[in-house]
């Protein structure tokens, strides 16, 4: 399922980036659907695979969107050994129970432990 993703994610990406000219890259942003639940192996592949196809900005910001109920110390160092170099926390609020009240799975504390 995940090699599928990353196939039609370069896919997409090679098309944009052919339509618009484009031959470096300045950021890359994984974002939407909490992609940390992918394997972090799947988010190299993708930066792996777009570097194939136009130069990666040696400053290049490669954001991840995570949640902080589905990060563990270990998962976001695999990330980081992937090659993303920032994290978009999914802290909807510091109040637990409005956290209650949206249905989010992860706590104050949860998110907090990450400062």
């Amino acid at each position: 399922y995940e090699q599928r993703m990353v196939d039609c994610i370069l896919r997409d990406a090679a098309s944009q980036l052919e339509s618009s000219g484009a031959s470096s890259i300045y950021s890359i942003y994984f974002g939407g659907g909490t992609p940390s639940l992918c394997a972090p192996s799947t988010i190299h592949s993708i930066i792996h695979g777009l570097c194939k196809l136009a130069t990666l900005s040696a400053d290049a910001e490669i954001t991840l969107e995570a949640n902080p109920s589905s990060s563990t110390d270990q998962k976001l160092r695999e990330f980081k050994q992937a090659g993303v170099n920032r994290i978009s926390l999914g802290v909807q609020s510091l109040r637990d129970d409005a956290l209650k009240l949206l249905n989010r799975d992860h706590t104050r504390a949860d998110s907090l432990r990450y400062r």
